[in-house]
Parts: structure tokens; sequence; C-alpha cells
């Protein structure tokens, strides 16, 4: 593999500078993973071969608050983003014309179709939801899709692995995942004639040894449009052997396979900034009082003891209906005493409890209970509250949306296209050379919509009481039929 020596050179160098240019963001993701999602910990702390996996990782974690609040945060959007049991997209025509044909939307309604059937086919919903994770924790989320001529697979990319870098219009469409494999599943994954010779002597003497693999994602400079192999694909894929510096294959993608979400990103910045990194200095002090609370509370229940120096006992025991003879002198009075600490444990847990409300509405915890807390609310009072929480959502859902979710359907058609599975385009969708485009129905895009149907309310609250007065004729000025 001598002719991609130069190539493996540059990569790794890239890698390298990728690798520097988030350093800050790594150490924030490290004290995040600490107090809110430990499993993820691997940031400043990578598992080495002398780790054992699986040790303990709730060491910085006292008060599970921010943990369950992460936890629902990720429940609460894949509900009302992605829910499995509803259709939340619709393919339709970028022509509004040309979609009202009925042969142009059956034409679409069996791209929809074929889209839900494949994705749930495979492991979209496990996939997407740890995605949602790491969208509360780092404010930044990886999924790859990918194909392998059965079904569609999906994987949620640990951030710990991913390294990003945007084109001129801001779009991530370069993206390098540095990770472990043993020598067994190298043998598995790549061909073994293209493997180092490390490699193939680990797997036959020290299968579980793990050796370091880069894979390289990003835009094929000069495609061949005469080849049908990688050179003429628009996206190249690399796989290097970091610890031998060899190129162990190439491929290419006919669309970017992995979608990248963001909560929101600052100007100049790749990787998302979020809600976890904005309470983390809440967290961090939530489990300062936690610790001192219940210091506190420990104290109250079994305080020190004050005794003489002399004293005439040579143990006191502090068991449950112990006898302790001698502790009084003769006139009757205690030589032994707890210790007042004077602490009150009950300020340390109000203060506590404002701190778990700053995280639980930092992730929307509490946004998402506003329909609950009052079930005898009209329905003029529930759109509203509709409303208010579709306003609220409303940029955060857009950017998954247009960000995440256009990306990944993207390359679940060009997929199923490839495969030959794609519906028949009618003549009119041939000849007028329309794309297609996405229209979410899911129950947080319909909680963005609510104003339209609290508009619709209003109008008939105003116009009743001309109905009552002109004998119903003003309600003939609309037509009901139409939607």
């Amino acid at each position: 593999m001598d002719e991609y020596r130069s190539l493996v050179d540059k990569l790794l160098s890239r890698q390298v500078r990728m690798e520097a240019a988030r350093t800050q963001f790594e150490a924030i993701w490290q004290e995040i993973a600490d107090r809110i999602i430990p499993r993820k910990a691997q940031f400043t702390k990578r598992n080495t071969p002398n780790q054992t996996k699986g040790q303990r990782a709730t060491d910085r974690i006292f008060d599970a608050t921010p943990a369950l609040a992460l936890d629902r945060y990720a429940a609460a959007v894949h509900s009302l983003v992605v829910p499995k049991n509803n259709v939340w997209h619709q393919v339709t025509s970028s022509d509004s014309e040309l979609s009202e044909l009925p042969r142009v939307k059956r034409y679409f309604e069996e791209w929809t179709e074929l889209l839900f059937k494949a994705r749930y086919a495979g492991n979209f919903d496990t996939s997407v939801h740890e995605c949602f994770y790491d969208h509360g924790a780092f404010a930044t989320m990886v999924l790859h899709i990918g194909d392998n001529g059965r079904k569609l697979t999906y994987s949620a990319i640990p951030m710990h692995q991913a390294y990003l870098a945007e084109n001129a219009a801001g779009v991530v469409d370069l993206l390098h995942r540095k990770y472990p494999l043993t020598a067994r599943q190298a043998m598995q994954e790549f061909d073994p004639a293209r493997l180092p010779d490390m490699i193939t002597r680990a797997a036959r003497d020290t299968p579980e040894r793990e050796f370091t693999f880069l894979h390289v994602c990003q835009p094929n400079g000069e495609p061949d449009a005469d080849r049908l192999d990688y050179r003429g694909m628009p996206v190249a894929q690399y796989e290097v052997c970091v610890d031998s510096r060899t190129m162990v294959e190439v491929s290419g993608y006919w669309s970017f396979p992995y979608a990248v979400g963001r909560y929101s990103a600052a100007p100049g910045e790749i990787y998302g900034r979020g809600p976890a990194e904005i309470v983390l200095p809440d967290v961090k002090m939530l489990n300062e009082m936690n610790k001192t609370t219940m210091q506190g509370a420990q104290l109250r229940v079994l305080p020190p003891l004050l005794a003489q120096k002399q004293g005439i006992l040579d143990a006191v025991r502090i068991t449950p209906a112990a006898v302790n003879y001698g502790g009084v002198n003769a006139n009757g009075q205690a030589l032994i005493r707890p210790l007042e600490s004077g602490g009150d444990p009950g300020l340390g847990i109000d203060l506590m409890d404002q701190k778990r409300r700053i995280v639980q509405d930092a992730f929307w915890n509490t946004l998402f209970q506003i329909l609950v807390e009052n079930k005898t609310m009209t329905a003029t009072e529930a759109m509203l509250r509709a409303q208010e929480k579709g306003a609220l959502l409303a940029p955060t859902a857009s950017r998954i949306e247009s960000e995440f979710l256009q990306v990944a359907i993207t390359a679940e058609m060009h997929y199923l296209a490839r495969r030959g599975l794609a519906p028949e385009p009618p003549d009119e969708v041939i000849e007028a050379g329309a794309g297609f485009q996405l229209d979410y129905d899911s129950p947080m895009s319909r909680a963005r919509k609510a104003e339209q149907g609290i508009a619709i309310l209003r109008t008939w609250e105003q116009l009743t009481p001309l109905a009552e007065a002109t004998g119903g004729r003003v309600f003939k000025r609309f037509n009901m039929d139409k939607s």
C-alpha cells in the first residue's frame, strides 16, 4: 500500500490538528460526563489496555437529578421528534402545483411508506435515542446511516470518537472517527490481505488485543463521472490503521452518510453548545450541597459524643437499647453528651431544590409537563399552553429537522434507490425535473403550529355574537369543507 503513504501521512496529520482544535471542548465534555452521564466519560480519560472496563464511574455524582433530567430529555425529544408509532414526516414534491396531481401524490406517498418500513426494520429507533443523550449532554450528536445489502443500518457515533469539519456554508461535510478494534474484529471488518502483519499475527496469538483505526469520510475532490467504483462517488472513505500507519480500505459513498445535529453553535465553532454546559456550575454546586447537607444530617442523627478526659467508661455503646454503666455520676448528671452542631439541614434541602429546578428547566423537564399539571384546563387553554411550548422548542426542533433529519433521510433515499427499491416516478416528475422536500408532522412540529389553531378558535369566538344577531348567516362566508 505504498501508493497511499503520502495520503495516510496527510490524514494522520489532520487528525492531530483536529484533536488539538477541540481540546477545550473535551475538557468541558469530560466534566459534564463525569457528573451527568458517566458511561460516556472518555474524553480526557481514554480507556487503555491497563484499565479495567466496567469499573464504577459514578464517583463524582452525589445527586441523581441531573442524570435523571438528561434521561427524560432524551426520552422526550425522541417521542416528540421521531415517535416510532407515528408517521412523523411526509415526502412531497418541491413543486407545490405538481404535488396536487394524483399520480405524483401517490408516488411520494410510496416513498414515505418505503422509508418508514426500511427505517424501522433496522436499528434506527435505538440508535437515534442514544444520539439524543449526546444532544442533551454535549450539544452535538452524530448518526451513521449505512446499508448492508439487506437492510438499512444505524449507529450512534460516540462523541469522544468523532471529529468534525464544516464547508464554507457551515455544513458538516468531513468527519474523522478514531476508534478501537480487536485483532479478531479487524479480520472480520477488512480484507485480511490488506491488514498489516502485526494485526494478522495478533489475530492468531492474541485475538483480543486492540488496535486503533481512523475512519475518514470527506468530499471526493474530482470524482470521475465515468467510473462506477469509489473514484466516481462524490464522497470518499478511507480506513487507516494508526498503529502501523497503513491504509487498509478505500471506498466511497453516493451521499454523506453521517447526520450531525447541534443544539446551537457559536460563530466560528464547529461543535455545539447546549443546556448541560449552561447548568454545569449548578450541577457542581448541587453535588457539593448534597454532600454537605448529608454530612449535616448525619451529625444531627448520629452526633459526636463529649466525655471527660479521664472517663470511667472504656467504650460507649451507641446501639439501640444499649446500657452504658457509669454514664452518669452519683447525682444523675450525664457524663457523656452529644455535640450540638447547630446546623440546619432543612436550609440545605431548600437550596438543593432550587438548583434541581434549574437543572430540570434546562433539560425541558418542566416544559414537557405543562399540559399534565392541570387536567381541568379548557381546550383554548390547552392550545395556548401548546403554543407556548412550541415557541420555546421551535429553534431546537427546527435545527434537528433541517440539520440532522434532512441529512439522514437523504442518505436513506440514496441507499434505497441504489438497491432498486425506489418507486417508479411518474412522467410528470421526470419531465419537470422536480425534487423532493420533507414536511414534518411530529408532535413537536404540531406544537409549533398551535398558533394556527388558536387563531381559528379566536375567530369563531369573535363571530359567535354576530352569528346570534344575524341568524348564523355570517358563517356562510366560510367554506367548511376546504382545508
